[in-house]
């Protein structure tokens, strides 16, 4: 490794050597994102320029026995010494389509519900679920 160079792995598990200085703080490694982009496959930078372009991803620092978080405001940005692991991740969200929940019975037994997302939607609407008033 070269003095002052530090890793940065993009999404996709592609290291990257860059100088200490373009990794000094989150703006300066945003910047150099494109160019780090550049290196990659096509398929494998159009989908990590999808989320970056959504800012769905952020930086952290892999040492090997933890992770720490870059945000912006982060002081650790200061802390970067030559040879460090800085990981790119994309957040990734997920929609759940069906709601699940249990209810138990007069009786005592428990019972499972799924309500697909459509009849969840107009069932809040309506003010009700399966005949009971919901109140916020």
């Amino acid at each position: 490794m070269t003095p002052d160079c530090v890793v940065v792995v993009d999404a996709t598990g592609e290291e990257h050597r860059m100088l200490l200085q373009q990794c000094s703080t989150f703006d300066r490694l945003h910047a150099f994102l494109p160019g780090i982009l550049s290196e990659c496959r096509p398929d494998k930078a159009h989908i990590q320029k999808w989320y970056i372009n959504r800012g769905q991803y952020d930086f952290v620092i892999d040492n090997g026995t933890n992770m720490n978080r870059l945000t912006r405001e982060s002081d650790i940005w200061s802390t970067i010494e030559p040879g460090t692991k800085i990981v790119m991740r994309v957040i990734n969200t997920e929609v759940s389509t069906v709601l699940s929940t249990s209810y138990q019975c007069y009786c005592g037994k428990w019972n499972d519900v799924k309500v697909d997302r459509v009849a969840v939607v107009d069932a809040l609407k309506d003010g009700f679920i399966n005949g009971f008033i919901i109140t916020w």
